[in-house]
Parts: C-alpha cells; structure tokens; sequence
C-alpha cells in the first residue's frame, strides 16, 4: 500500500487535488515528496484572483535538507477556477530530478470574470467597442494633417480592460487610396481567447484647398532697386538694406508683402529672407504660407572659397609629432568612430593667426591636447576664423546650442580623420570638410 502524500499549505484547510504528471519512479529510499510544503503568501485563496497571481505569490520550502524544490511555472485553469503549479525536486544525494503538478483550487471569483466565460460571443465584445481617434468617434473623424493619423491617437471605449487586452496591429494609412485600416485584437486576460477584426476607413484625410493668396505668393519675383544681377559680385550683402528689396508680378495696390527674417552674409555672399502677404482691403485676408528668397552671387571675403577647395586649414603632415596625434584622436574615437569627441579653434588670446590654438579631449574640460600639425591660411582673418560654427543637429539630431563653438572630429567611409563645419549661423546647412589625413 502507497504512503500517503501529505502537503502542508499554511493556513490553508483545504486539501488541494494533487495531479501527478511524471511516471512512477524505481524505490526509493525517502519519498521525494514528503517533505513539501506550498504556501500562498500574505493571502487566503477565497481572497485573491487568479489574475493576480505570480511566482512570487508562493512559497515553495522543503522539510529536508536531501531535497530542493523548485517551482516550474504554473498555469490558470479558469474554468475551474484553479491554479496548476509544476514542480521539480531535486534530490542532491542521488542527483535526481522528479516533476510533479499540484493543483489549488477556491480562489476568489468576479462577477466580471464568470460572466466573460458564460454567454458573450464575439460579436458582442466586438459590437460594443466604440473606436476614437484624438478622442472623437473615428467613424466621424477628419483631418487635415497626416500626423494626427496614427496608431497613438487611437483609444477604445466598452472595452473592460479589467478583462480583455486591446492592441492594434498592421496599422496603415494609405494616402493616395486616402484609406486607413488596422487589425484590432482583443485578447481575454484569463482564458488567453484573442479575437481579432479589421477595420477600414476611408477620406480621413481633407485634403486642403490651396489659398488663392498663396498661388499669387508664389508667383512673386523680388529684385534690388538700382542693381542689377551683374553687379551682385561687385557688392556686399551687408551693404542692401531690407527697404533696398523689391517686387515684381504683385498688384501692390490691393497686396502687401511683409518681409521677415532678413540676413545678410558677406562669408558667403547671400541675403536670406520670408515673404508673406495680405489683402490691403478689409476684411484682410493672410497667405497660409511662406516663400523663403535665397539672393546669391554678392561678394564675399573668400572664406567659402577657401573652405570649399579645402585650403582654409593647413594639416601638416611633416611636423614630429603628425602620427602621435592622429593616433590619440583615433583612439579617442574609438574604432567606428562613435565615441564622443571634442574639438575647438581656440583664438580668445590670439591677436595673429600664428596665436590660434586647436585643442582636443573627450569634453570640453579635457580638451587639453594641442593639434601642431593644423594652422589657417594666412589670407583670412581672426574675426573670419571666428564665425566657423558645427554642421546642424550634429549632436545626436539636436539643434546647434546659440552658444556652441566647438566642432567634433569623425571617421568618413574610408576611417580617415575629418571635422566638418560651417562657415557661419546664417550659413543654411551648407556643410565644408577638413581633412586630417
């Protein structure tokens, strides 16, 4: 006649229904099993769901120092409102392992519970999910910017999250078809049961109609009063005023034009400006967009032809210490080249060209090695050298700070040193390399 099991479970008086998995093993000279004891901590059964349940929710102690007992998984059994727990001993004298499953059941049932197990199909969970998109029905919804259409803007309604998980998959907007679709699955929390349905809808999208001020913006050409395009190289940026701008193919009589953000460049020999317009008569009516006017060709101090041949900077290759330092730069970029580097044109003290430092480190406070092999070319000036600032969003995809000078060395496609920089603020995103090696 078997020994009988009996298992300890704390406070518990109810005796669990054990269900044994693995296959009857040879004699042994103890039981393995006698000497398990399962407890559920903190709280009685008839006090928790199994929803709440984790490993952490049991105890799992042996009463012999032979035996090691380790909880497997376990697993929710809804229907019958119990918890399946799959356990390994370990017998460290023999090196044997045994698996057993012990089920507990009582636990604390909902009412939400027992109703998702009895009668609702899925038609019914489905048919009483209400869907919003930037919290309005969806079904009504429209937009006139694509980047409200997506997966984030949408939330579900009716859904008793207390149940069911809701997630959306293979979301799609099409603009040319002007049709969004998304699989919705709903997924019941305890019985594991997803449902899923595809939904569709179509003209999300309004597309705009175009402002008839913003046809006429674009029609507009702008000139300089008393210069013509031929003599540009032979004046200085600085030298036109925002009032010296002109326009041409614009009735000026029922149209005013505005100009906004208007730079000079002599570096670069541009002038940089917005133009908007609006109706002279009331009610005024205003252009939705902008025209921005980029006039080129005016003289310039030579800086962006020299860092366009790449003559601004000088590398020596002769000088003793060339190979030392390119080698702690390179050591400083690591080997793809994507450890922080820093690199700044100190000219503070300079009052000669001969004066200007290159430091470099791994910040701005280490940056304390003298690059001996760079100097500048003798034809430009301090103040020049001054208004070389880094490439836009160099920093990780972030803005240049107003404030930042330095410049940041890199490895190109065939791991050779490079900085690259930027004649001026005002200088769009037109980017110069300086070559190392």
């Amino acid at each position: 006649m078997s020994k009988k099991i009996k298992l300890l479970y704390g406070i518990f008086s109810i005796i669990p229904v054990i269900t044994i998995l693995s296959s009857c093993q040879a004699k042994q000279d103890i039981n393995r099993w006698d000497y398990l004891e399962i407890k559920l901590l903190n709280k009685q059964r008839n006090e928790i769901k199994l929803t709440e349940l984790s490993n952490d929710s049991f105890s799992i102690k042996s009463n012999n120092e032979q035996l090691k007992y380790t909880l497997i998984d376990f697993k929710i059994n809804v229907l019958n409102n119990k918890v399946d727990l799959n356990i390994q001993v370990l017998d460290t004298k023999t090196n044997q392992k045994e698996n057993k499953v012990f089920s507990l059941d009582g636990f604390k049932k909902e009412e939400k519970q027992a109703e998702s197990l009895n009668s609702t199909t899925n038609s019914e969970i489905l048919d009483k999910v209400s869907i919003n998109m930037l919290s309005k029905d969806i079904k009504s919804f429209k937009t006139d910017s694509i980047e409200s259409i997506k997966e984030t803007n949408l939330s579900f309604i009716n859904v008793d999250k207390d149940i069911y998980d809701v997630n959306v998959k293979e979301f799609k907007f099409d603009k040319e078809k002007n049709l969004l679709t998304f699989n919705l699955n709903i997924q019941n929390k305890l019985t594991k049961k997803v449902i899923t349905k595809t939904y569709s809808y179509k003209d999300i999208l309004e597309i705009k109609q175009i402002n008839e001020l913003d046809e006429i913006l674009n029609k507009i050409n702008v000139s300089i009063k008393n210069i013509n395009i031929d003599k540009y190289k032979e004046t200085k940026a600085s030298s036109i005023k925002q009032e010296s701008i002109q326009f041409e193919n614009i009735d000026l009589n029922i149209y005013k034009v505005k100009i906004n953000n208007f730079k000079t460049n002599d570096i670069t020999g541009q002038i940089t400006f917005d133009l908007s317009i609006e109706t002279n008569a009331e009610p005024k009516k205003y252009s939705e967009i902008k025209k921005s006017i980029k006039l080129e060709g005016f003289a310039s101090s030579g800086l962006a032809s020299l860092a366009e041949s790449k003559q601004l900077f000088k590398v020596d290759k002769s000088v003793a210490t060339y190979k030392e330092e390119i080698a702690k730069i390179k050591e400083l970029l690591g080997t793809e080249g994507n450890n922080r580097s820093y690199f700044r044109i100190d000219y503070r003290k300079a009052k000669e060209l001969k004066d200007i430092k290159f430091m470099f480190g791994a910040s701005s406070k280490k940056a304390t090695n003298i690059l001996k092999m760079l100097s500048i070319n003798s034809s430009v000036s301090i103040e020049e050298i001054k208004s070389i600032v880094p490439p836009l969003k160099y920093n990780d995809g972030k803005n240049v700070e107003k404030n930042r000078v330095a410049l940041f060395f890199k490895l190109d496609i065939n791991k050779k040193i490079i900085v690259e920089y930027r004649l001026s603020r005002d200088n769009d995103a037109k980017v110069y390399i300086m070559e190392l090696e």
